[in-house]
């Protein structure tokens, strides 16, 4: 939390609204939209309650997808980094720690624990992009996932700050 300062973009809330949802948070909706499809409503919460600055320091989201599925994200921007997504399904769960280990227990049998050399997925994003551009190769994520993120985006900024769920 100690990297954020004022006059940063980052704690400009009309550049980051909800605190850790733009630097880190809107990646994991995006992942989450990847899993189990759009997402239909969110109910997000909010606020400062430790930095000195006036940035969310706490920022939570409860989401509903048209599929069915409940997603649920917190954004903490008072501590050390860590990225963890866990998903939950009738035949198991998988947790991927940081952005190289992936853990599954699946409902009967072993655990298992995966591990994989580090990758840079900004480079991979930008070397996609430009291969759109240049050959016309369609871009790994579809462009309805991508307006389906920015649509989740804006909700959770409009029910953070008028404490509803909020339509995507």
């Amino acid at each position: 939390g100690a990297r954020y300062k004022a006059g940063m973009w980052r704690v400009d809330p009309a550049e980051s609204p909800a605190g850790g949802l733009a630097g880190s948070g809107i990646h994991v909706i995006d992942a989450l939209i990847h899993l189990a499809g759009p997402i239909e409503r969110i109910l997000a919460q909010s606020g400062r309650l430790v930095h000195d600055i006036d940035f969310d320091d706490t920022t939570t989201m409860l989401m509903r997808f048209r599929s069915g599925a409940n997603g649920f994200i917190t954004c903490l921007t008072a501590t050390a980094p860590i990225f963890r997504l866990q998903v939950f399904g009738s035949n198991g769960w998988a947790e991927l720690s940081g952005e190289t280990v992936l853990t599954h227990q699946p409902l009967e049998g072993p655990r298992a624990t995966h591990t994989f050399p580090a990758y840079s997925t900004e480079r991979a994003q930008l070397e996609a992009f430009a291969s759109a551009i240049a050959t016309g190769t369609p871009f790994p994520i579809p462009f309805f996932d991508v307006v389906a993120g920015v649509a989740a985006f804006e909700a959770v900024s409009r029910s953070a700050q008028d404490g509803r769920w909020t339509a995507v």
